[in-house]
């Protein structure tokens, strides 16, 4: 991949107005830093990957992205990891894991932890940056079975009913789960299947965000539960 000579700022600037020669998306600009050892763009900050992802939906026309887990947010659910999970199990899934956000929060503190999400691309960064093992598949397709989850997972409701189903029979026996979901999801009264999901898990622990998403206004709480 040709090296950059001229570099815009990330922000509102780089996927604006790179030259066709550029990296054009988040995995081309992975590809190139890996080649290149730097940036192709100027950038201040201290989550690049984050932050060119974010820009990147924007200019992309994406509004939602509860998808990335923010900063500080990512650390709190692996303090919450490590306060409430099993500790003679070192082993953690990190469900619908994207780029690794929460996966090197949880390395952090010792935690083994293996990836699954839909995409190819972010398979090679994900495995790239956490040096940990990612494997292509929906979260309904998902056999294997673990004492300790993470995840961020999708939002809107059925598809969220959809994956508390499947975490049911992922989690092991007494097994627990740190979520980001939306504020009172797990104290919703309908419709029946859900609440008749959410009556097999214990909520162990809630608390808010203490940060927002980027470029939506979707208000979200971290939920610490345990398999009934």
């Amino acid at each position: 991949m040709e090296k950059v000579t001229k570099k815009y700022q990330l922000n509102n600037s780089y996927f604006k107005n790179r030259f066709g020669n550029m990296p054009s998306n988040p995995f081309e600009v992975h590809e190139y830093v890996i080649e290149h050892k730097e940036l192709p763009f100027n950038y201040q900050g201290d989550n690049w990957l984050l932050d060119m992802f974010t820009e990147y939906q924007k200019r992309a026309g994406v509004f939602g992205n509860e998808f990335f887990t923010p900063d500080t947010t990512a650390k709190r659910m692996a303090e919450l990891a490590n306060e409430f999970f099993t500790k003679n199990d070192p082993y953690v899934l990190d469900a619908c894991c994207g780029f690794g956000q929460l996966t090197k929060e949880l390395k952090k503190f010792g935690f083994i932890v293996s990836g699954f999400d839909q995409s190819y691309d972010f398979k090679k960064i994900y495995e790239y940056e956490t040096a940990q093992g990612y494997e292509i598949s929906d979260f309904r397709d998902y056999k294997k079975t673990f004492k300790n989850v993470v995840s961020n997972p999708p939002y809107p409701v059925k598809e969220l009913t959809d994956f508390l189903d499947k975490l049911h029979l992922i989690l092991e026996e007494n097994g627990r789960a740190v979520l980001l979901v939306p504020v009172k999801f797990f104290e919703k009264e309908r419709p029946q299947r859900l609440v008749s999901i959410l009556n097999k898990f214990e909520v162990l622990h809630k608390e808010k965000m203490t940060e927002e998403f980027a470029r939506t206004k979707t208000n979200a709480e971290i939920v610490v539960v345990s398999k009934l």
